[in-house]
């Protein structure tokens, strides 16, 4: 044989050695593809929060308006985000015939925080109604909600506790005492280690307490009709988060629509419920 041949015969086996190698990479990619849902990357840049600004210092009105929904939005925004990654992760998931362990330790996971018991079969209503809770909030309410139990960043819970909602608890010392609380009654309000932490749970009560389910029940209907969902579609919704009822709502609304917070719900976007549309 010529080494001329030889030549021909070693290209000839290290061409079939290259074939083989991309073939046998490709199968491993797509069982691993296969294999189980990822939790979905945000792919945004992380919000470092600052210090609370002294918002009553600052005597301009209008001036204190902007610096507190400048400061509110971010934050809100990034809370946001994170709950729409978790209602894609189910949404995936709910789609697959079959979950990995780590999924279904994940959904477990999920299904207590949003306190929905998880049942032994996962039926499509199940998904539902855990996708009824792990929703996003419109931005508008979020900041209308916040400059109204605040009173803009400025009561005593905000500028000691981070707390800009009003969020309640019932152990002692777990926040700061009311100074007008009614005699027997036990409950403080929160303390929170940052303003995020304040948004997240207030996101959370607003998403798993029985006097919101109204709320839930008219986003979830405006998912499945695939129609915005906005501060103002939702506010009656609210009307048990203030003894005030009705004129707490209104005056939400007047807060919204006043501030002009609707341009804020108009990119707020999360994938819609299967089934929707």
């Amino acid at each position: 044989m010529s080494a001329k041949q030889g030549l021909g015969k070693m290209a000839a086996v290290l061409l079939l050695l290259l074939v083989l190698t991309v073939l046998l990479v490709n199968s491993v990619l797509d069982r691993k593809a296969e294999s189980t849902v990822t939790e979905p990357v945000v792919t945004s840049e992380p919000v470092i929060e600052s210090e609370m600004p002294d918002f009553g210092s600052i005597q301009d009105v209008r001036a204190k308006k902007a610096a507190f929904f400048g400061y509110m939005k971010p934050i809100v925004d990034a809370e946001n985000q994170k709950i729409a990654a978790e209602r894609t992760r189910i949404q995936q998931l709910s789609s697959q015939s079959s979950l990995s362990e780590k999924d279904k330790t994940w959904l477990a996971s999920v299904a207590k925080k949003y306190r929905l018991t998880l049942a032994d079969e996962l039926t499509p209503q199940w998904y539902a109604a855990l996708l009824e809770r792990v929703d996003t909030l419109p931005v508008s309410l979020a900041l209308a909600q916040a400059a109204n139990e605040s009173a803009w960043g400025t009561s005593r819970f905000a500028r000691a506790g981070n707390n800009l909602f009003g969020q309640w608890c019932f152990s002692k010392g777990c926040g700061l005492v009311p100074t007008q609380r009614s005699e027997g009654a036990d409950h403080e309000v929160r303390k929170f280690d940052s303003v995020a932490g304040s948004v997240a749970a207030y996101l959370l009560n607003i998403n798993t307490h029985a006097q919101y389910a109204d709320l839930r029940a008219l986003r979830a209907g405006a998912r499945r009709d695939d129609q915005p969902v906005t501060g103002l579609y939702l506010s009656p919704g609210l009307v048990r988060y203030s003894q005030r009822g009705e004129a707490y709502v209104h005056e939400l609304m007047a807060m919204i629509t006043g501030n002009g917070l609707e341009k804020y719900d108009v990119a707020l976007t999360a994938p819609a419920s299967p089934g929707a549309g």
